[in-house]
C-alpha cells in the first residue's frame, strides 16, 4: 500500500507529464489532480488522528480489570493452598496423637483384662477360704485374723479395679476428644479444598475472559 507521502509526488509527476503531452489543457489537469491528492491526504490524516473509539477504551479498561481480578484470584489461591498445607499438617499430627492414644487404650484394656482375671481368681480363692474359715471360726480365733487380712486384700483389689476403671474412662475420653478434633480438621480440609477448587475455576474463567477481551481489543 502506498503512503500519503508517496501519493503526492506521483500525482504531481503525472500532472506535469500531461502538461507536456497536452499544452492546451495541461495546466487545468495538473491543478485538478493536485487538489484531489491534497484532499485525499487530508482525509487520511484526519482518520489517522482520530482518538480511540469508546468501545476500544472500554475493552482496554475491561482487560485491566480482568488482569487485576486474575491477580487477586491467584493470590487467594496461593493463600488457600498454604492454609490447606497447614491443615494437612494438623491432621497428620492429630492422627499421630490418635494412634498413640489408641495404643495406650489397648495397653490399658489388656491390663484391665488381666486385673479382672486376677479379681475373679481372688474371689474364688476368697470364697473357698471364707467357707473354710467360717467353719473353723468357732474354735480358732487365729483363723479370724487371717480372714480379716484376706478381706483387706480383697478390698485392696477392688480399689485397684476402681482406679483402673477411672483411668480407662479418662483414656476413652481423651480418645473421643482426639476423634472429634480429627473430624473437625477433616471438615476444615474439605472446605479448604472446595474453596481452592472454586478459586481455581474462577481463575481459569477469568483467564478465558481476559484472552477474549484481549482478542476483541486487537480486532477493534
Amino acid at each position: 500500500m502506498e503512503t500519503n507521502g508517496d501519493l503526492l509526488p506521483k500525482e504531481i509527476v503525472e500532472g506535469k507529464k500531461d502538461e507536456e503531452d497536452n499544452a492546451s489543457d495541461g495546466e487545468f489537469i495538473k491543478v485538478e489532480k493536485e487538489e484531489n491528492v491534497l484532499d485525499d491526504t487530508s482525509h487520511k490524516t484526519e482518520r489517522s488522528s482520530e482518538p480511540p473509539s469508546r468501545e476500544f477504551l472500554e475493552a482496554q479498561e475491561k482487560v485491566r480489570e480482568l488482569e487485576a481480578e486474575l491477580k487477586t484470584l491467584a493470590e487467594s489461591l496461593k493463600t488457600s493452598e498454604h492454609e490447606n498445607s497447614q491443615l494437612k499438617g494438623d491432621i497428620s499430627n492429630t492422627k499421630d496423637k490418635l494412634e498413640e492414644s489408641g495404643k495406650k487404650n489397648e495397653e490399658l484394656e489388656l491390663s484391665h483384662k488381666k486385673l479382672q482375671e486376677q479379681i475373679i481368681e481372688a474371689e474364688n480363692k476368697y470364697n473357698l477360704q471364707l467357707s473354710t474359715l467360717e467353719e473353723a471360726l468357732k474354735s480358732q480365733e487365729v483363723k479370724q485374723a487371717e480372714l480379716l487380712k484376706l478381706k483387706e486384700a480383697y478390698d485392696d483389689i477392688n480399689i485397684e479395679l476402681e482406679s483402673s476403671r477411672k483411668k480407662m474412662q479418662e483414656v476413652q475420653h481423651e480418645l473421643q476428644l482426639s476423634k472429634d478434633e480429627l473430624q473437625k480438621f477433616e471438615e476444615l480440609h474439605k472446605q479448604s479444598s472446595s474453596h481452592a477448587e472454586s478459586e481455581g475455576n474462577k481463575a481459569v474463567e477469568f483467564e478465558r475472559l481476559l484472552e477474549e477481551s484481549k482478542s476483541n481489543a486487537k480486532s477493534m
